[in-house]
């Protein structure tokens, strides 16, 4: 049997942190990992943290942070 790893847990300065690192502006961020600008400023601002499919990719993201090249040009 396999074991899935839990989610990791992120905090607004860790999402702020993970999409400074990629160099995009927070509505192309937001497009980009396929949730409204909105949501990204609201996690970024403490209100309301990711679920588990948005902290995925956002550990995807933190693992490599040229991911993103697929979507942004």
């Amino acid at each position: 049997m396999r074991t899935i790893i839990p989610p990791k847990e992120y905090t607004a300065e860790n999402v702020k942190s993970i999409r400074m690192s990629t160099g995009l502006p927070q509505d192309v961020f937001a497009l980009a990992i396929g949730i409204a600008p909105e949501t990204l400023r609201g996690w970024e601002q403490g209100h309301g943290k990711p679920d588990v499919a948005a902290s995925r990719i956002l550990y995807a993201i933190e693992l490599d942070r040229h991911i993103l090249d697929y979507y942004v040009h």
